[in-house]
């Protein structure tokens, strides 16, 4: 994936109506001094589907092939851990710090009792696929999956029963708001409840026909969905009914996080991180892949780790901040950024001047170790030529006096 570092950039300036100056520049990963996001070796290419800590240094994140990695230093290195299956594994939870558990394929479940360092498997006496696993204590949980299975264990994993389930449909995701109150999701809107501690479930009307991959909640009333085609899912009456948020976006978001009590995180499908702030709506987060994002968990208000295909790792630890927000830039300043994809000249325009306290504008190129390839101020609009460039994705930026104003993917195919 390395690609040669551009020496000779040709920049042509052709923009109208321009006061001011403008930043630009394009990056293929997020390894620059003041990346929001930075991808970590994960030291796998397999698969991985969840990802959690236990305190703020020891992580584990579980995948395809029997998958278990683990970090004891808050995820900036990660090792393998000796697996006692080899089919895939979907979920894990720690009830405590000492006692872990970890669903997957074929109803495979594995147990530790030693915060991680060896794990055992459980006969759970089913061969559907397992993808969500939640323990509201250290011995009683839960385990869910195909067919609207649900599995309730009361000592440890040792054993299992069936649960009455009222759906047929595969349930992907499992939370418990307190000891009574639970909530599953998965295929086809489903949304299904219970009130006292998991003996009894009932569905809830979720207005939605879209597969819901997760769900997490601020507290015992409001909660959030993510699932296919960019859906998202509000409640704040303890699920009695839910609203649609409208992310703008099409791809299946597979998972989410509520950091604090008005900001939460989505991933999903080809790189997508989302932010959401109750104030400011949302905020997306690029990075330096389209690699489908599966988990994603913060230690704290600021650090924050996302899982995904390929044994795909990023980390935050400023909640990234620099993050741009795409929702009015594009209208406000009437930017232009054509033909995506490109295969001769890129022409960046913007129509409508920058205001008076939006300050200098710089163009910068990145190539995609985090060098500098090309670095000019420039009070016009510009156009790069795709020859310089290597075939791939891109990601383009328009900051003024040192804040990003505007970002968008490009593609970069001859």
């Amino acid at each position: 994936m390395m690609k040669k570092r551009i020496s000779d950039l040709i920049i042509k300036v052709t923009v109208q109506h321009f006061n001011k100056i403008l930043i630009l520049f394009i990056v293929l990963s997020s390894y620059f001094s003041n990346a929001q996001w930075l991808q970590i070796s994960s030291g796998t290419a397999e698969d991985l589907n969840s990802i959690l800590f236990i305190d703020n240094n020891t992580g584990f994140s579980v995948g395809n092939n029997g998958t278990i990695i683990s970090t004891s230093d808050g995820g900036n290195n990660w090792n393998i851990v000796s697996s006692p299956v080899t089919l895939s594994l979907n979920d894990i939870t720690f009830p405590v710090a000492t006692t872990g558990y970890i669903a997957g394929n074929n109803g495979t479940a594995v147990k530790t009792s030693d915060s991680g360092i060896t794990w055992q498997s459980l006969n759970t006496e089913t061969l559907l696929n397992l993808y969500g696993v939640y323990f509201i204590s250290e011995s009683h949980g839960f385990v869910i999956g195909e067919n609207g299975l649900i599995l309730e264990t009361t000592d440890h994993g040792s054993n299992w029963l069936q649960v009455p389930s009222p759906s047929v449909y595969i349930l992907y995701d499992i939370i418990f708001t307190d000891s009574l109150t639970g909530y599953a999701t998965g295929v086809n809107g489903t949304i299904i409840k219970t009130l006292n501690s998991g003996s009894t479930w009932s569905s809830l009307s979720s207005n939605s026909s879209a597969t819901l991959y997760g769900i997490d909640f601020i507290n015992k009333d409001t909660g959030f969905v993510a699932g296919a085609n960019g859906t998202v899912l509000k409640t704040v009456n303890a699920g009695a009914s839910w609203t649609k948020i409208n992310t703008g976006i099409i791809e299946s978001l597979k998972a989410l996080y509520c950091i604090y009590p008005d900001t939460i995180f989505v991933v999903g499908n080809n790189g997508i991180i989302l932010e959401m702030m109750r104030t400011n709506g949302w905020t997306r987060h690029w990075v330096s892949t389209q690699q489908h994002f599966q988990s994603v968990f913060f230690l704290n208000k600021d650090t924050g780790l996302v899982a995904g295909n390929n044994g795909v790792l990023f980390k935050t630890t400023d909640r990234g901040k620099n993050a741009i927000s795409e929702k009015s830039n594009r209208d406000i300043f009437r930017i232009k950024v054509t033909p995506n994809p490109c295969n001769d000249l890129l022409f960046i325009e913007l129509e409508n001047s920058i205001p008076e306290d939006k300050g200098k504008i710089e163009i910068v190129l990145f190539d995609n170790t985090g060098r500098i390839a090309m670095k000019n101020y420039i009070n016009k609009g510009v156009t790069l030529p795709a020859g310089n460039f290597s075939d791939g994705i891109y990601l383009l930026k328009i900051l003024s006096d040192g804040e990003s104003i505007y970002t968008e993917k490009i593609v970069i195919a001859r």
